[in-house]
């Protein structure tokens, strides 16, 4: 244990099978209340491929995506990271020496540019009102009238 880093993975991990291609998480309602949770009290996040550097711009949160070992750079190429970058929100670490000076930089930064985590949240973002898993009902339910 380290004072002041939290890891979890959230969910329940699986692999591929008959309905699934490839990797997949489950998450239960507890899971879900967790990671918001998790997301409204963390100061920073640190990911490797995941899309929840986009839930925590929602929260006016930075993250740190790791493209190492190896060069998983084109992750970061993909749908809603180079916004991201290039708003300054989603930072890539390539080495762990580069990881670390990410997260002290990130932790001791006074300078969040709230208009971009604004602009960012506008663009990739819909709906802000969590109201969406209801209109995914309403949805579903004209298609099966």
């Amino acid at each position: 244990n380290i004072t002041g880093i939290h890891i979890e993975r959230a969910g329940t991990q699986r692999f591929a099978d008959d309905a699934t291609k490839g990797f997949k998480t489950d998450m239960r309602e507890e899971d879900l209340r967790n990671l918001t949770e998790t997301l409204l009290h963390s100061d920073l996040m640190v990911s490797f491929q995941s899309t929840i550097n986009l839930e925590l711009a929602i929260f006016g949160k930075p993250s740190i995506g790791i493209t190492f070992p190896g060069d998983h750079s084109w992750f970061y190429r993909l749908i809603h990271n180079p916004l991201m970058i290039e708003a300054g929100i989603l930072r890539l670490a390539h080495s762990h020496e580069e990881l670390r000076a990410l997260i002290n930089s990130e932790l001791t930064s006074q300078n969040r540019d709230e208009r971009s985590y604004q602009r960012i949240i506008q663009e990739l973002v819909y709906f802000t009102d969590g109201q969406s898993h209801k209109r995914v009902c309403e949805f579903i339910a004209t298609l099966l009238s």
